[in-house]
């Protein structure tokens, strides 16, 4: 919950509440039983918003997830390699996060052999928190064996992941996840 906005929408509480009172007391004067539903209405309707939004800070309902999954395709069949940029976002960077890769031969393809699989990851200032290269072996079907790394986020906002992928890997599968304890 945004709580610079707690001024404003107490204030918004209060003007409801006030002018339902008003439309009340005007309905109970004139005998208005319609009126007396539409100040109901007035008055309550910003106490159940207050409340829904208390209740959602309170079970992180519409916080960003806090895992981010993707894919990035792998080189075209005649070219050797191939460099891929691309950004995914750091929530909350007082965790620790791991990165997990995983390469697909392609459907109906089986793994050749071990492949070097080159990650770099920035930080939306641009320092380097991950810089590695592993070498996986094939794995369970059209798999290799999965790369994990684990880094800390210094800050949050939009970092970048840069992978080189070697000839024979249709796509990467990516997976950046919190490590919440």
């Amino acid at each position: 919950m945004n709580l610079e906005s707690l001024p404003s929408a107490t204030l918004i509480i209060l003007v409801s509440i006030v002018a339902g009172l008003g439309i009340w007391y005007l309905a109970v004067w004139l005998n208005q039983p319609r009126l007396k539903a539409i100040a109901a209405v007035i008055g309550v309707f910003p106490l159940l918003g207050f409340g829904l939004q208390l209740t959602a800070h309170f079970f992180n309902w519409g916080s960003p997830p806090d895992t981010y999954t993707t894919s990035t395709p792998g080189p075209a069949s005649r070219e050797a390699s191939v460099t891929r940029d691309f950004p995914f976002p750091v929530t909350d960077h007082t965790v620790a996060h791991e990165v997990e890769l995983t390469p697909r031969a392609g459907v109906g393809k089986a793994p050749a052999g071990s492949i070097p699989l080159v990650l770099v990851v920035r930080s939306p200032n641009g320092e380097k928190l991950v810089d590695m290269t592993g070498t996986l072996a094939p794995g369970q079907g059209q798999f290799w064996v999965p790369l994990r790394t684990r880094f800390q986020p210094l800050d949050e906002g939009e970092h970048t992941m840069h992978l080189e992928i070697p000839a024979g890997v249709d796509e990467v599968k990516v997976k950046v996840r919190e490590l919440r304890n």
